[in-house]
């Protein structure tokens, strides 16, 4: 059923919609599970209209604003993998759910096909088409269906009044993760799955919006959409606990891409959290330059005695400002490992760890390879890789820390399409302007094609700006990567 439902149906459709997600059916499909959620969730609140392919290629899966669906085919694609693991589901572990979630070819608005009015009718027309039915359960099992059932109805309307609540910005966020779009008025996801509320929890400044295409790296189609500025203060509710703090800026209105002069010194400002200052004489432009997406990481933050999180932007000359506000559960010790995967979607590994999709690069172009079967390390890790003139700029909280890299050749050597062998690609590796690795040669490291190598370097400190910056340099051929993890060195 689509379309305006009674609020009892709308529950069991929502549950079910809850217990696919968390079944473990897309635990290693995220992109499954972002298109599943946003076709159930724009239909269950009425905005069935709205499922059209731009908008899931743009709103759910991480496509950018000129997506052309003529020329990328990734949401016919995606529909029809999610609607065959659908029927695979219920056809088999799930032919006794009371719901079933049906998307018929061609459709990407999704139909709730109740289990009691799942057996074909005396008046359905001979030989037409429908969704495959489970079949109609005995009365003794649906009297204990339905006992159960009001036990899990209950809980699925606290969850769903709590997630409303907590979207109004009326009740405190529990322990976890708060995403803010800092001046924007709609939430949105952004290409891993990670849902970002609207602008809320502010007290002050106004919200500006950036021109599109104004921003460079990044997430820049969501974070940096919008902005607060002026003096203005948050006041995050948080449980107690340990958190990271990631704040994001762009600097957008001076210097050559926002056409009002010159970048530096024409906006510094400060920024503290509970009255600790965190960015003093703090400068978008001197950071990160014009124009380019920017974050700085903090550690070892926690809410104050009212349970809040006190957030304060103050300008020294010009306005502050700020694009987007990340707070996600922390460590005592330190930042928690970065791990980032030299692909377009996120993934998780064998030893259940999430590699985040590629970020923080410039340069370089993104390429699939075959999975490499056989191998000690997760092969899944070398199916994408980034090759080119490199560099990968990571923000991270002051410290040090050890840099992780993961390479396989897979074009040059015996039996790949370069051919050739050990000499093909060789390329310097450094930090922060230190040489790690001069003329790195991953076929002569590994002593065969297809065959991972991992590379440590220890104990690297940020540079001022709190940034990590990898670069990768060609001595012969395109340097590449398919996988970097960045970690403690003395946790």
């Amino acid at each position: 059923m689509t379309g305006k439902v009674s609020e009892n149906d709308q529950r069991l459709e929502r549950a079910e919609v809850e217990h696919l997600l968390s079944s473990g059916m897309f635990q290693r499909a995220p992109l499954l599970a972002r298109l599943l959620t946003y076709i159930c969730e724009k239909t269950l609140s009425g905005q069935a209209d709205e499922v059209k392919e731009y908008n899931i290629a743009v709103e759910a899966l991480g496509r950018p604003a000129d997506f052309d669906q003529r020329r990328d085919a990734i949401v016919r694609v995606e529909a029809h993998r999610l609607r065959k693991r659908l029927d695979a589901y219920y056809e088999g572990e799930g032919a006794g759910r009371p719901v079933r979630i049906v998307l018929a070819p061609g459709k990407y608005v999704p139909e709730f096909v109740r289990r009691a009015a799942a057996a074909p009718e005396k008046g359905d027309q001979a030989g037409a088409p429908a969704p495959r039915r489970p079949a109609v359960i005995d009365r003794g099992l649906v009297v204990v269906l339905a006992g159960l059932g009001l036990l899990g109805l209950g809980l699925v309307l606290w969850t769903t009044m709590h997630r409303r609540a907590l979207a109004s910005g009326t009740l405190p966020m529990p322990a976890g993760t708060v995403r803010i779009l800092a001046g924007a008025e709609e939430g949105g996801m952004d290409r891993d799955g990670n849902a970002w509320l609207a602008d809320r929890f502010y007290s002050g400044g106004e919200a500006r919006s950036n021109p599109v295409g104004s921003v460079r790296g990044g997430d820049a189609g969501l974070l940096f959409r919008a902005r607060r500025e002026g003096a203005f203060d948050y006041a995050i509710p948080l449980d107690q606990g340990i958190y990271e703090l990631r704040l994001y800026f762009a600097e957008t209105e001076f210097g050559a891409s926002g056409g009002s002069g010159g970048a530096e010194t024409s906006r510094i400002f400060r920024v503290t959290a509970n009255g600790t200052m965190l960015l003093p004489y703090f400068d978008v432009a001197s950071d990160a330059g014009a124009g380019e997406a920017d974050a700085r990481v903090f550690t070892g933050v926690s809410p104050a005695g009212d349970g809040k999180l006190h957030l304060s932007f103050r300008g020294e000359i010009g306005k502050a400002l700020v694009n987007a506000i990340e707070i996600t559960p922390g460590d005592r010790g330190g930042l928690k490992p970065i791990r980032i995967l030299c692909q377009e979607h996120p993934y998780a590994d064998r030893l259940g760890r999430i590699w985040a999709s590629d970020r923080y690069f410039r340069g370089g172009k993104l390429v699939e390879r075959p999975l490499i079967e056989g191998d000690p390390e997760d092969g899944n890790l070398y199916t994408g890789e980034r090759f080119g003139n490199l560099v990968y700029t990571i923000p991270v909280a002051a410290g040090r820390y050890d840099i992780t890299l993961h390479f396989a050749e897979r074009w040059f050597g015996r039996g790949n399409r370069g051919g050739g062998g050990v000499g093909n690609r060789r390329f310097d590796i450094l930090c922060n302007g230190t040489t790690l690795a001069r003329s790195f040669d991953i076929l002569a490291e590994a002593g065969a094609p297809n065959k991972a190598v991992v590379k440590v370097f220890r104990d690297l400190e940020p540079n001022p700006q709190g940034k990590l910056v990898l670069s990768l340099e060609p001595s012969v051929n395109y340097a590449l990567v398919n996988a970097i993890e960045v970690t403690l060195s003395h946790p």
